[in-house]
């Protein structure tokens, strides 16, 4: 039965497509994860939502809990947020559930875009095909920060940042109705139309509403089509759309489209805006809100932008919300401009309006300047006017800034905030902007200070009203309580105000004579009213400090001036609160005054006066005052002085009356009193002055003379003295002692003490206290205490002194009981600083003053060991910086008994991590402190200590335990401590267990105890398992001992374990403790295992016994699979001899690695077959060696620039290379691979301590970063076929050997270095071989072979190639080089100052215009050089020795073949080949012994086109062909493909001889485009004997020379701007032009405007180039290596010419322009010159905008002139004329090398001209007319016809009658009653851009009423008019006429009722008017008669 239901569940389960197998995953790992929001938070899939996720636990989010529903072939929705921008997502779903995502078709959707900012949402769809099976599945979402969009493959790859999420799917059948796809909307202000793929769905519903609402909710629309419209939507207001399809029986899913914004209209005032609802944007993404606008011009993001920003700990002003704004500093941007534009506001034209905002600068150190706009409603940059400029100054929100739009353009416009970047850095914020319309009495605005006297003040504002009410108070005041003030003019002058005094004012508009009220109050404005005397005593402790004071920031006190008259500008003063630098018993604040002087610097000189003025002091110049102030120095160091003159200056602070008082010496980093009678002082004494003087100590070169202030006072100098130096301190939780310095003249002495802040009078007072101390022990513990003294003299002179203080004192809490414990949890804050402990209640700081401190603090994060607080230190590297920090008062501490437990970490092992256990008196001052232990925290893991305070360690005043922190010089420290706890020590414990006495059988054992005297000691070789140990791991047990205890029967040199256990405490054993033992004799010959199971366990024990041991035989030591580290030297090991060796000895058949090794006078030792590998330091070190056997080993030292690793090197120093040793004697290194490390294998010795004996051979050196082999000073050397290679450093060199007596170097290679074998001061003395240099071969980047102060050595056989020189020998004497191979770049050889050697028999060749350098003279050739030294090279050659190919220095061409002298005697070459080869009887020259072949046709180089040709119809496509064949090439095919055609030519008749070359022109190819384009060419020559240099494949840059294009309108209106921009080419400068007239020349990214077009223009226009040019200083050094400038280029260009600074007086170099980016040389030159000095050079380099190097490349002519221009203003950049170029860097960084003065030509190829034209649409032209003469009139109508012939340019007209018939028809008929005069038909004409109206009056009455209206006498002139006009009529009698005009719409602009009894005439106004037709009506008892007149 079981088994049935059983297989029912199965069946069931395959029936839904469940798999029964739980599948497992992989998992995706990120280095980093999610930590910094980079995870997937919200999941929309479908009908599925998972929000608000976060950071997952292992970045893995486990959703399988929740199953998403989705049908196969029905599209899904997704939706995706993240908390970090920038990120790419990835869905996989496991559809054949295999548990993995790789199949085809599982991978169903990522996004090609990354995400915007953090919650946005990224959205999309997928869709599983209907060809899956349905069930259920895994679904993986992956989310990964940058890069690029996900690929199916990285469903289980993570990269640094991102997370993961599964889920469970279930995929269910296809939907028999299918959801609508490609669902899509467009919309109106008003209205959205929808469209969707229609289905097979009979009809479909549509809901909507405002985004968020509730399906079901909505309104719905049913459609039967595939499209809806929905009418009557809100503008800018964002909505979801649903569509669902409805088929027979069933209905679809719904699509969705969500947030859709209706088309924003234009918005009605009042409107506001405070950011707080839309999202945080970027650079690049503005986020405006909606209906905003934004522009941005200029090609640089930065340069300019704007965004929402959104932040809590940096809201705006009203929210978290505020527009960013920001400009950037670079030159090159100046000009941009970036707009944030408002919605359209209805109404700006009406001048009614006006807008408010808030704003604040980002910083006080830049303008805060943007400008206010106009700009059109559609928010075209063309249309913005500038109409103010707003400037923000301060850093928070501020008054509300007020603007009144009264000036705006016509109709709905928006308004702009703008910056434009002016090449200085600027950032600001805005929010709460509002418009609204202007009230009828408007606030003042902009409120200043005009001027301020001592007592006066006149404010002033801005505002339209003419009476005003004024209130002004001190600041802060309550608004009503002020004084209250009113005025006419928008000014008013305050007087009767109090000298140096802040002031609130607020300002009201009185519009109450108009009877609109009166406006808000404006303000509080402060001001402050100028300073005048103060009286004494005055005081000032700079209590205002917030610690912002700087050297480029004073923040003096109000009234106080710093005046420094050194022309050094670093000398300073200011004010600043730093716990550390201020008075720790007051509020830290102090003013700092500091000058420096050095005898380096011209800028500063003794005696330069820096100085402080105090404010001006009543009555001082009196002599009756005196100066008191609290100060400490600067430092402790005797390079500081704190010498300070006290001086006076009159009120005028004229430096003529300085007068010095007296100098006051500030003495240590205490804060003291000090003070000073003013008694002596100038008549015109009115300040106080403080100087530093400029001073320097003996022995000194420099010195610093300043001081920091604390409290200043000027007070009446007393009759009393005062109690000097008076201090005090706590002595217990009740006790305090004071003490001062005692006067003879004072009699007693009267002390006031009271709480912290107590009114003096209100204390305990002690009338007779006499002496120079006080006790009292009637204090309260935990409080602090304020303590004042007075002197009493009435019995002298009848008077008493000044009240001093207070002394503040803490009187410590009451002590605590043990066990006491403080994790640090209940501290005042969460955090402390620099400047605040914050410890726990009770806790004391106290340090001596230096840069160290130490604080409590809260972490969440790890760096408190329980909880969250914890107390950190920082020690800085000064030596004596001391920082203790003392736990609170402990009972008896003092009598011992007591145990210290806490817990400590350093930040990084990097750190020593020393410290100290300490105890401290009751005031925790770190002057009490003894040391109980020293400690070193060693791990950056928590760690516990305890330190017991027993009897032996505490004093009688040991009060509190502490820890000491403290500084050693040059090393930092940071620890964190917690769970600090004071126990009692256990009854029954040991401790302080320690081993001495030791011998090599016995060893003496002693420890602390408390509890009986009663032990258990076990002891056991270190590593026994104490108790349970068996066999080997057992150890000895001696029971019931008391302390201390002998052990004896040891053995020797065997490192020992020993435990102690109390008999009271049986089971707590403490140890291991370990000692080693003597020795007793040497180690025995033979083998021994190392490792695990081995002889000796690790290399320690190995090098212990053989140092301290020694050996009496050979031994030999091997290696067992493992990892071995030595923490000692191996030494001189006793016994060791040549017979007694030592070798360490690996095997490929183990997995041993060996750390790094060092050999410390070491003897007679092999390291053989190891693999040794230290990425972090030298793999080994030697120092003073001999017999030093290193073969067969692989070295790996990390591959970097860190003089620190290296493979092997000899040095004296552990720390640094860079030390000689003993040298090292009869030393091996062969057949080792020796990768990575600074140098490979140094050596460093000394005159006096020789490297002798050293052969270094047949090693492989790679990854060298610096030299490969470097030996210095040494004797009998041999360096021989090892092969370099792949160097790191450019300035890398291969083999360097320095001061050697007898080398022998010998078939080395060298690739890859900058040097490739440099030999300095080789020479043969007491060798026992002379020097010889053969079968070398090297290609390097500079120089091949360097010889310097070489004698006596022989170099034969080198074939040597430098880019620069092959061979370089100076001062070289009595040596010989004969049958070398010499290639160089510049020279082959550089010869100079040598004398007494030979040359013969040497191949030369030179890729320069020189062969050779002859003591600093080129020589052109062999023939030159033969004639400069008859005695040498006669039988040399010339000429290119045809190496096998540019990395290969084989040779295979004639001149060195069979041409060498046999009688230098090396009789094999390089690679072991006989010399001379079989069948010669000749040498061949070079390293290479070898042959040669009859036909070879290579292809060198691609002559044609060059980088960078202007693209044309016709580049011709030539290549260089050489004869590297012995025989005369006579025909050859060559070939080419490019451009997908191949051209072909056959040369015959040809005559090639060896090594000549030819050009074949192969024929021309097409191309204006541009761009990158590849060649292949190849040949084909019968018999080819090496077919390898047949083909060349290369890519040259063409420059683009298509036609201009441009963009314009081909028609427009007249007096309309015309828009054009040049939309190819993209680079360069354009000339635009019409005829002969310039319009513009620009750069071809700008939009040229023809503003106002008027008539048919045609325009042409044109690139064009101009010159510009990079101004350089003058260069004054000099230089010779290959080097240059980088340059970039910012549009196309061509370098012209540049100048150089030749020493020499002719010559010539190769100069080439490399491409920076792919380091391709895309230009090349011969720079010639026949003088010295300033050449110009020309370049002609043809250049794309790019990054490039201008490189000398040759470098054969000696030194040029260069140029230190060192950084900063000085330095680089330089930038050309119109900053389209710049030179960035030189090779070296801070140099101008060689080239100066560039010129370039500006602008691309040359490209056919555009000409186009852009026409005028012509006016409309209005015309109508009435045909009152044949009208047809009857008793009741008037009927005529009307026509508007005439009328032009119109698309349509409209006709309108003043019967208010109306018309569109050109011509018709009207109807009017009879009998009605002054009728009118107007009509408008409407064109494609302007209209026209005419009007025509007529009378309807069969009488016309003109003739006779007003008795013929009405005129009106002039007609038309500009503005003025006249009426003139005249009546018979008095008649009342009504005179009224009115404009063409209606509008009634005058109306006047005039009475006339004759003449009139009057003059009427119509200037203010628009032009256009006017009537004029005039109605009498007569009747009506109107005239029309015309304003132009």
């Amino acid at each position: 039965m079981k088994k049935q239901l059983l297989t029912i569940a199965l069946g069931l389960f395959a029936s839904f497509g469940m798999s029964v197998q739980a599948q497992t995953y992989c998992s995706v790992s990120f280095s980093t994860g999610c930590t910094y929001g980079d995870y997937i938070d919200d999941v929309t899939i479908g009908t599925f939502s998972d929000m608000n996720t976060g950071c997952s636990t292992g970045n893995y989010y486990d959703g399988t809990s929740d199953t998403i529903e989705i049908s196969l072939a029905d599209p899904v929705a997704v939706s995706l947020t993240a908390g970090y921008s920038n990120q790419y997502y990835g869905i996989w779903i496991d559809l054949n559930d295999d548990g993995d995502f790789a199949d085809t078709g599982e991978f169903v959707w990522s996004n090609s875009t990354a995400s915007g900012t953090a919650g946005t949402a990224t959205t999309g769809s997928f869709t599983v095909p209907s060809t899956f099976s349905t069930g259920t599945y895994r679904l993986r979402i992956v989310d990964h920060y940058g890069g690029s969009q996900m690929i199916a493959s990285e469903s289980c790859t993570g990269t640094s940042y991102g997370e993961y999420h599964d889920y469970t799917v279930k995929v269910n059948s296809a939907p028999a109705c299918a959801t609508p796809l490609n669902f899509s909307a467009t919309t109106f202000t008003t209205s959205a139309g929808l469209n969707w793929d229609a289905t097979a769905a009979n009809y479909y519903v549509v809901e909507y509403d405002t985004t968020g609402f509730t399906i079901g909710t909505g309104d719905t629309m049913w459609v039967y089509t595939d499209t809806a419209y929905i009418a009557g939507l809100t503008s800018s207001t964002a909505y979801d759309f649903y569509v669902k399809g409805y088929c027979t029986g069933s209905t679809s899913n719904a699509a969705s489209l969500t947030g859709v914004y209706t088309q924003c209209a234009a918005f009605a005032t009042p409107y506001a805006q405070n950011f707080d609802n839309t999202l945080s944007g970027g650079s690049t993404n503005p986020s405006l809100p909606q209906c905003w606008e934004y522009y941005k011009s200029g090609t640089n993001t930065y340069s300019t932008y704007h965004y929402t920003y959104s932040s809590t700990w940096s809201p705006g002003n009203s929210g978290s919300g505020s527009l960013y704004m920001i400009s950037g500093s670079s030159s090159l941007d100046i000009g941009d401009t970036s707009a944030s534009m408002t919605p359209v506001i209805q109404g700006l034209d009406s001048a009614t309006k006006m807008m408010e905002f808030y704003g604040k600068a980002g910083s006080t150190s830049y303008d805060g300047e943007f400008f206010l706009a106009y700009a059109n409603a559609n928010g075209d940059a063309s249309s913005m006017r500038i109409f103010d400029t707003i400037q923000l100054a301060s850093t928070s929100w501020g008054a509300k800034n007020t603007v009144y739009l009264d000036d705006a353009q016509t109709g709905d416009a928006r308004i702009a905030f703008v910056m434009i970047c002016d090449g200085a850095y600027d950032y600001m914020y805005l929010d709460d902007v509002s418009f609204k319309d202007i009230p009828p009495c408007p606030e003042p605005i902009s409120l200043t200070l005009n001027a301020s006297q001592k007592t006066s003040a006149t404010i002033g504002w801005t505002s339209s009203s003419s009476a005003f009410n004024i209130e002004i108070g001190p600041m802060g005041f309550t608004q009503g309580t002020g004084t209250a003030y009113t005025s006419t003019t928008t000014s008013y002058t305050a007087t009767g105000l109090t000298q140096n005094t802040y002031y609130d004012v607020y300002v009201m508009s009185n519009c109450t004579s108009t009877g609109d009220g009166t406006s808000n109050w404006v303000g509080p404005f402060t001001f402050k009213t100028e300073c005048g005397s103060f009286a004494s005593p005055y005081s000032e402790d700079f209590g205002y400090s917030d610690g912002s004071g700087s050297s480029s920031n004073p923040d003096l006190p109000d009234c106080w001036e710093h005046q420094n008259l050194s022309p050094y500008q670093y000398n300073y003063a200011y004010v600043d609160k730093y716990y550390y630098y201020g008075n720790q018993a007051t509020d830290s604040a102090y003013i700092y005054l500091n000058t420096y002087y050095s005898t380096y610097s011209s800028q500063t000189a003794l005696g330069d006066t820096n100085m402080i003025v105090l404010p001006s002091i009543a009555g001082l110049g009196a002599g009756t005052q005196q100066i008191i102030f609290n100060a400490r120095s600067i430092s402790t160091s005797a390079a500081y002085i704190s010498k300070i003159a006290v001086a006076t200056i009159d009120s005028n602070l004229s430096l003529s009356s300085l007068s010095i008082v007296d100098t006051v010496e500030v003495m240590g980093i205490s804060y003291a009193d000090y003070s000073l009678d003013l008694d002596n002082v100038a008549s015109d004494a009115d300040h106080v002055v403080l100087i530093a003087f400029g001073m320097v100590n003996s022995g000194y070169t420099y010195g610093y003379n300043g001081a920091y202030f604390d409290k200043i006072t000027i007070r009446d100098i007393p009759n009393c003295p005062i109690a000097k130096n008076f201090t005090g301190a706590a002595t217990s939780d009740s006790s305090a002692t004071l003490s001062w310095t005692d006067s003879s003249a004072v009699s007693s002495y009267v002390i006031e003490w009271g709480a912290q802040g107590f009114t003096q009078g209100t204390g305990a007072p002690t009338d007779t206290v006499i002496g120079n101390s006080w006790s009292t022990a009637n204090l309260s513990a935990g409080v602090t205490y304020d303590f004042y003294i007075l002197s009493d003299c009435m019995s002298s002179n009848g008077s008493l002194s000044p009240w001093v203080g207070p002394i503040s004192i803490d009187v410590p809490c009451a002590p605590s009981s043990v066990p006491f414990a403080d994790g640090f949890e209940n501290k005042p804050n969460l955090y402390g600083n620099t400047t605040d402990p914050n410890l726990p209640d009770c806790w004391v700081y106290s340090s001596n003053g230096g840069s160290s401190y130490s604080y409590g603090s809260t972490s969440t994060w790890g760096s408190a060991y329980a909880g969250s607080g914890y107390l950190y230190n920082s020690q800085s590297n000064v030596l004596g910086d001391t920082v203790v920090v003392s736990l609170p008062m402990i009972e008896d501490l003092n009598q011992g008994g007591n145990e210290l437990r806490f817990w400590a970490r350093v930040s990084s092992t990097f750190y020593p991590g020393h410290m100290a256990v300490a105890t401290t008196h009751a005031s925790g001052s770190y002057t009490t402190t003894s040391v109980v232990q020293n400690l070193n925290v060693g791990s950056d893991i928590y760690q516990q200590y305890s330190v017991f305070l027993d009897s032996n360690v505490v004093n009688s005043n040991s009060m509190r335990p502490a820890f000491l922190f403290y500084s050693v010089n040059g090393a930092y420290n940071y620890i964190y401590l917690d769970s600090a706890e004071v126990l009692p020590m256990p009854a029954c414990i040991n401790y302080n267990q320690m081993a001495s006495n030791v011998t090599d059988t016995s060893a003496d054992l002693s420890w602390s105890y408390t509890g009986n005297n009663c032990f258990n000691v076990e002891y056991g070789p270190v590593g026994f398992i104490q108790g349970t140990g068996v066999g080997a791991l057992s150890g000895t047990v001696d029971s019931n001992v008391t302390a201390a205890h002998s052990l004896a029967g040891l053995n020797p040199n065997t490192a020992y374990d020993f435990y102690i256990e109390s008999c009271c405490n049986p089971g707590q054993w403490e140890g291991p403790f370990t000692f080693q033992t003597e020795c007793t004799g040497p180690l025995a010959a033979g083998t021994y295992s190392v490792g695990p199971t081995g002889d000796f366990a690790t290399m320690d024990s190995v090098i212990s016994t053989l140092n301290v041991c020694g050996i009496n035989g050979a031994v030999t030591f091997e290696f067992q699979s493992g990892a071995f580290t030595a923490s000692e030297a191996i030494g001189d090991v006793s016994g060791a001899s040549a017979s007694n060796t030592i070798t360490f000895k690996g095997s490929p058949t183990v997995n041993d690695t060996i750390g790094a090794l060092v050999l410390e006078g070491a003897k007679y030792i092999t390291l053989e077959d190891l693999y040794i590998n230290s990425p972090n330091t030298t793999a080994i070190r030697l120092n003073g060696t001999s017999d030093i056997t290193i073969t067969g080993n692989t070295i790996e030292a990390g591959i970097g620039t860190s003089s620190t690793v290296n493979g092997i090197v000899a040095s004296g120093n552990s720390t640094s290379i860079y030390s000689t040793t003993i040298g090292e004697k009869n030393l091996t290194v062969t057949n080792n691979h020796i990768s990575g490390g600074y140098f490979g294998v140094r050596l460093y010795g000394s005159l006096s301590g020789l490297n002798e004996n050293v052969t270094i051979s047949n090693n492989t050196f790679d990854q060298v970063n610096y030299q490969g082999i470097y030996v210095f000073y040494g004797l009998d050397v041999t360096i021989e076929e090892n092969m370099l290679d792949n160097f790191g450093a450019s300035f890398a060199y291969g083999i360097y050997t320095d001061n050697i007596d007898g080398l022998q170097l010998l078939s080395n290679e060298v690739y890859g270095a900058n040097y490739g074998v440099m030999s300095y001061y080789t020479s043969t003395n007491n060798a026992s071989d002379t020097s010889l240099i053969a079968n070398n071969m090297v290609k390097v980047g500079y120089t091949g072979l360097y010889v310097y102060y070489n004698t006596n050595t022989k170099m034969y056989h080198n074939t040597a190639v430098g880019n620069t020189y092959g061979f370089y020998m100076s001062s070289t004497s009595s040596s010989d080089i004969r049958n070398n191979i010499f290639e160089g770049g510049t020279y082959a050889a550089y010869l100079a100052n040598n004398v007494g050697s030979n040359m013969d028999y040497n191949l030369y060749h030179s890729l320069g215009t020189s062969l050779a350098s002859y003591d600093y003279s080129a020589k052109v050739d062999l023939a030159a050089l033969q004639a400069a030294d008859t005695t040498n090279n006669m039988n040399s050659v010339e000429g290119d020795p045809i190496f096998a190919s540019s990395s290969d220095l084989h040779v295979y061409g004639p001149l060195a073949n069979n041409t060498g002298d046999n009688n230098a005697g090396i009789t094999s070459d390089i690679d072991g080949d006989s010399r001379p080869m079989s069948g010669s009887i000749t040498v061949d020259i070079g390293a290479d012994e070898f042959d040669v072949v009859g036909d070879d046709a290579a292809l060198t180089m691609l002559v044609s086109p060059s980088n960078g040709v202007c693209g044309n119809d016709s580049l011709m496509i030539s290549v260089e062909i050489g004869n590297f064949g012995q025989n005369t090439m006579t025909s050859v095919t060559v070939s080419a493909d490019v451009l997908g055609q191949t051209l072909s030519v056959t040369q015959t008749g040809l005559s090639i001889a060896f090594g000549d070359k030819d050009t074949v022109m192969l024929g021309y190819v097409s191309n204006y485009v541009g761009g990158p384009m590849s060649i292949v060419a190849y040949t084909q020559l019968t018999n080819d004997g090496r077919p390898f240099n047949d083909t060349l494949s290369t890519s040259v840059e063409i420059s683009d020379a298509q036609q201009v294009a441009v963009s314009y309108p081909a028609m427009i209106c007249a007096g309309d701007d015309v828009v054009m921009t040049v939309t190819h080419p993209t680079e360069g400068t354009a000339m635009w032009s019409s005829g002969n007239d310039t319009i513009a020349l620009a750069g071809v990214d700008s939009t040229i405007t023809l503003v106002g077009v008027t008539k048919d223009t045609t325009i042409t226009v044109q690139t064009i180039s101009s010159e510009t040019s990079i101004a350089t200083p003058v260069p004054t050094a000099t230089w010779s290596g290959q080097d240059g400038v980088y340059f970039t280029t910012y549009q196309a260009a061509t370098l012209d010419t540049v100048s150089i600074y030749p020493i020499s007086a002719s010559g010539s170099e190769s100069i080439t322009v490399v491409d920076v980016n792919s380091g391709a040389t895309v230009y090349s030159t011969t720079a010639t010159w026949s003088a010295s000095g300033e050449n110009r050079i020309p370049i002609g380099a043809a250049l794309t905008p790019g990054n490039y190097l201008l490189l000398r490349a040759s470098s054969t002519s000696g030194s040029w002139n260069d140029l230190y221009v060192g950084t900063g203003a000085t330095g680089y950049p330089f930038w050309s004329t119109d900053s389209n170029a710049v030179l960035t860097s030189g090779t070296y960084a801070t140099y101008i090398e060689y080239f100066f003065d560039w010129k370039f030509t500006i602008g691309g190829c040359e490209r056919e001209d555009t000409t186009f034209t852009v026409g005028i649409y012509p006016d409309a032209v209005a015309a109508i007319s009435v045909d009152t003469a044949n009208a047809t009139i009857s008793a009741t109508d008037w009927m005529a016809n009307w026509s508007t012939s005439g009328t032009s340019g119109a698309d349509s007209i409209y006709v309108e009658f003043s019967n208010g018939t109306s018309s569109n028809d050109t011509s018709g008929t009207v109807t009017f009653n009879v009998n009605n005069a002054g009728e009118t038909v107007t009509v408008i004409a409407f064109g494609p851009c302007s209209s026209d109206t005419a009007s025509f009056t007529f009378d309807v009455n069969q009488i016309s009423v003109d003739e006779d209206f007003l008795n013929g006498t009405l005129s009106i002139y002039p007609n038309p008019t500009r503005g003025l006009f006249n009426v003139e009529f005249a009546t018979a009698s008095a008649t009342n006429v009504e005179i009224s005009i009115v404009n063409m719409v209606g509008q009634v602009i005058s109306n006047d009722v005039v009475t006339v009894n004759g003449l009139y005439n009057n003059q009427f106004d119509l200037s203010n008017e628009s032009a256009g037709v006017y009537f004029i009506k005039f109605t009498t008892e007569e009747g009506v008669f109107t005239e029309r007149i015309t304003v132009e």
